[in-house]
């Protein structure tokens, strides 16, 4: 299915198939970190993206990097087929290679390092092994990948030797994932875990309760929020609380919920509120439950004026500001 909303979008003239995110990021960048080396050689069919192979993020990444980071030599040697530059270093100034290495993941490194065009061999596909013979203190979240094998996933769940709270290069952890790829049965199983952080930040200091909801993941939001354990009203490194992005969002159930938590007043470090969000989303219902608040644009001065204004003008401009006229 995601194979053929790519075909679609990239067929379609107005789309920018290297279009990046506020983090710099470009769909080939996100097809890399979701672990989809479907989308990766559906994207790299493109030239306009192949071409564009080595462009880097705000940390100096390049797809080939991201994919050294999640240790997959599968994706790795996708794009090194595709001309991805090994030399390029991030702005830690270290190479894939590198990269990789420290992570641990010796067979992407490997890759990456001894990799001559024409001649070598795509990495071996082997199916899944059982939990009981993956490598110690794996970490889930790196293990997850997009589309979900739900079914692997509760297998690894029960292997004590696994991860289940540590996070990826994006800082997200299993439950970030899950929670943002609507995949309740997982998400509960997580939750259920007796090792499981329910609030552990991840990348700008987002909750799985935020990455949940800026996904419009509204079931999982919802567990989340019954859960009990996820804090309702804690603002990311931006000031963005789960209100303002179930505002956004347009639920009205998930935001009465969370309403009755308060802090509507609470602004973001741009000065926005829940109330902003909901307006410009355009979900005036929201808005309407809301206290008004004053829009972002800076409102033009007015110069002095040295004219006497009619008292009784005067008394009907200030009405007006007050909202005592309708």
């Amino acid at each position: 299915m995601e194979i053929n909303i790519i075909q679609i979008l990239l067929k379609d003239n107005r789309t920018n198939p290297i279009i990046t995110n506020k983090r710099g990021g470009t769909p080939l960048h996100q097809a890399v970190v979701s672990g989809s080396i479907s989308s990766v050689k559906q994207l790299l069919q493109d030239d306009r993206i192949k071409s564009s192979i080595n462009i880097t993020n705000s940390w100096g990444e390049t797809a080939l990097i991201l994919s050294a980071t999640r240790g997959d030599p599968h994706v790795a040697f996708v794009l090194l087929e595709n001309g991805a530059d090994r030399q390029i270093k991030d702005k830690w100034n270290q190479t894939a290679q590198e990269v990789a290495q420290d992570h641990g993941e010796t067979v992407t490194s490997q890759l990456i390092r001894d990799y001559i065009s024409g001649q070598t061999k795509p990495p071996a596909t082997s199916q899944p092994k059982p939990p009981s013979t993956l490598p110690q203190k794996r970490i889930l979240s790196k293990m997850l990948e997009a589309p979900l094998d739900e079914e692997l996933a509760h297998k690894w769940l029960q292997d004590p030797s696994i991860d289940i709270n540590g996070a990826d290069y994006m800082r997200w952890t299993a439950l970030h994932k899950v929670a943002a790829w609507e995949k309740p049965s997982v998400l509960v199983a997580l939750l259920n875990h007796p090792d499981i952080i329910v609030d552990r930040p991840g990348m700008d200091g987002d909750t799985p309760l935020h990455s949940a909801l800026s996904n419009g993941a509204v079931r999982c939001a919802a567990i989340l929020i019954d859960d009990g354990r996820s804090s309702k009203t804690k603002a990311n490194d931006v000031g963005v609380t789960p209100l303002m992005l179930a505002a956004a969002l347009g639920d009205e159930a998930l935001f009465t919920t969370l309403l009755e938590f308060g802090f509507v007043e609470q602004k973001t470090a741009a000065g926005k509120t829940a109330w902003n969000f909901a307006k410009e989303n355009g979900h005036e219902g929201i808005a309407r439950m809301l206290p008004i608040n004053e829009m972002m644009e800076a409102k033009p001065q007015r110069a002095p004026t040295t004219k006497k204004l009619n008292a009784k003008l005067i008394a009907i401009q200030e009405a007006i500001r007050n909202g005592n006229v309708e």
